[in-house]
């Protein structure tokens, strides 16, 4: 079924203009960014200090600038213009995975089915993403837009685009090792030339000595290996290896909101917790070469193969960095949408096999979204990591089915 872009797009303007109205009042990060921004613009050293009840500035310097005419309005009205911005971003990501999907499956009539998918896998995340007015959607957009402009042998804008977001926040960075890999060296140096460039922006404002001052204090702030991003237990919402492996594998965590439900797999040490978490990351970041499959510095030509790998390394995100909320991992869901597209081509043969995988994929769709059902109980599955449990199953699926496709499952159809 082909849906008419007119209505698509005039239905979407309306639910986004009622979302955001609707949201103007809620208390979310925004006032952070835009707290932090003028901040910025009166010389305040924005990493450093915390704002509302204890909370850091995680983000680029450039960001601030980004972010600052949104403070010229009153702050609701600065919040509504905020996420229709980000609306509009999810709308992007919405056109550019559906047409990635109509290439690499190559039938029109998916298309319903696939807004269907995409939605199921990642309404919660959407929702977590406007209510707390966070920047995943823009983060996720950044990526899924790269990969298209390069696909058109659109290198600068591409560029550019990567850069901005890696600036804005690290997590993209995860790319540029895969563009080496890949052999895709001028879409690397050029990222990487943009990225040096919005570093330097801010000296136009500050100076040379305090722009370096300040990216001091903001890698200070955002360094992996500082202890609180090891054992990543400040708030009972984090999710992520960081969070995991702490409190089901070392003794004495004292996690502070942590409810009275005993998760205690192993009692480990705090140095051997940091083998055990540093492990699992590097099994998951082979995982990834895994995926690859074939030798480093050459090109991959199957676009299916090429949106897999993407996709696949978009999951990993917020399973290997720190201090993520439950938000960034709708950086996951592209790949479970296409996972469950995957396995739903063939719909009019369901082996054994097909019809185990659907189960266990809807589980993690399940798993995603159960605080949408069952919100009464989420203080759970915080608790238990129930989102980052399922990220982890979902990564393992994606495995075997990488393992059990063949030559010609990579075919477009």
């Amino acid at each position: 079924m082909v849906i008419n872009n007119r209505i698509l797009i005039v239905s979407f303007c309306i639910i986004a203009a009622v979302v955001s109205l609707l949201e103007c009042n809620s208390i979310n990060d925004f006032r952070i960014f835009s707290a932090a921004s003028i901040d910025f613009f009166n010389g305040e050293p924005i990493y450093s200090k915390t704002y509302f009840d204890g909370y850091h500035f995680f983000y680029g310097p450039c960001f601030s600038i980004l972010i600052y005419p949104f403070t010229l309005f009153p702050p609701k009205i600065g919040l509504f213009l905020w996420l229709l911005v980000q609306f509009f971003f999810l709308f992007r990501i919405f056109f550019l995975l559906k047409i990635f999907f109509l290439k690499a499956f190559g039938n029109s009539h998916t298309e319903l089915k696939f807004y269907i998918i995409f939605l199921l896998c990642s309404i919660r995340f959407i929702r977590d993403n406007i209510h707390y007015a966070q920047l995943t959607i823009y983060i996720l957009w950044s990526v899924l837009e790269r990969f298209d402009s390069f696909n058109k042998q659109k290198n600068i804008r591409g560029s550019v685009i990567l850069a901005l977001g890696i600036h804005v926040k690290i997590l993209p960075i995860v790319i540029m090792p895969w563009l080496i890999y890949r052999a895709n060296f001028r879409a690397f140096f050029l990222t990487l030339a943009f990225i040096i460039a919005f570093f330097l922006f801010p000296v136009i404002f500050f100076g040379v000595t305090q722009e370096i001052a300040l990216l001091k204090s903001w890698f200070t702030l955002i360094n992996p290996a500082e202890k609180k991003h090891i054992l990543d237990i400040e708030e009972r919402s984090f999710h992520g290896l960081t969070t995991l492996i702490p409190v089901f594998f070392m003794q004495n965590v004292n996690e502070p909101y942590a409810l009275p439900i005993s998760r205690n797999i192993l009692s480990l040490t705090y140095e051997q917790m940091i083998v055990l978490l540093n492990t699992t990351r590097i099994l998951f970041i082979l995982s990834f070469l895994f995926i690859l499959n074939n030798k480093p510095f050459k090109n991959e030509s199957n676009f299916l193969k090429q949106l897999f790998e993407l996709l696949y390394l978009c999951a990993l995100i917020p399973l290997i960095f720190p201090h993520q909320q439950a938000y960034a991992f709708l950086l996951s869901a592209p790949l479970l949408s296409l996972i469950v597209a995957r396995t739903l081509v063939n719909t009019k043969s369901f082996s054994a096999a097909k019809i185990i995988m659907l189960c266990l994929l809807a589980v993690v769709i399940l798993a995603f979204n159960i605080d949408l059902l069952l919100g009464q109980f989420h203080y759970y599955y915080f608790h238990f990591k129930i989102i980052t449990w399922s990220l982890m199953l979902l990564l393992v699926l994606a495995i075997f089915l990488f393992i059990r496709w063949n030559k010609s499952d990579w075919k477009l159809k």
